[in-house]
């Protein structure tokens, strides 16, 4: 897998792909819930506290705000996936990958990570032909044609 990390919760084996997440997700495990700035990490007693210091002290950068466990989000498409992630309000659970354990706000996003499991490499430089997973390594890595 190339340049994929995964972090798994201890308690359950679910994996995320970054640190926060496994921290938003470790609060299901605990009693009482902890309120601190992801940002400079001042500690708040509720949320509301800490939603007004995160629009007071550090602006209108963090306006997208999950009221449920307090993260603060640049766009509204990553507020979206974490509700997804975190805060379902059915009880179909998200897609995961059967291989690493790594889950995903939406069945698509597993089908492009699933990639990353397969030896299959159907993108190629038609420069050089060399083969890559993704139309993204494909672009990332594309030889320059010879000039004269």
């Amino acid at each position: 897998m190339i340049g994929c990390s995964y972090f798994p919760c201890p308690t359950c084996n679910i994996a995320y792909s970054n640190q926060d997440d496994l921290t938003s997700h470790d609060r299901i495990h605990r009693s009482v819930a902890e309120w601190h700035c992801r940002v400079c990490w001042l500690d708040c007693q509720t949320i509301m506290q800490l939603q007004q210091h995160l629009v007071q002290v550090h602006g209108p950068e963090y306006k997208h705000f999950c009221v449920q466990c307090g993260r603060v989000f640049k766009s509204y498409s990553s507020l979206s996936a974490h509700n997804r992630l975190f805060h379902r309000k059915d009880n179909k659970q998200c897609p995961t990958c059967s291989f690493c354990n790594k889950i995903y706000p939406y069945e698509s996003h597993l089908q492009i990570h699933l990639k990353s499991h397969s030896h299959e490499q159907p993108f190629f430089c038609e420069t050089c032909g060399k083969t890559y997973k993704s139309k993204w390594h494909l672009k990332a890595n594309r030889c320059k044609p010879a000039t004269k």
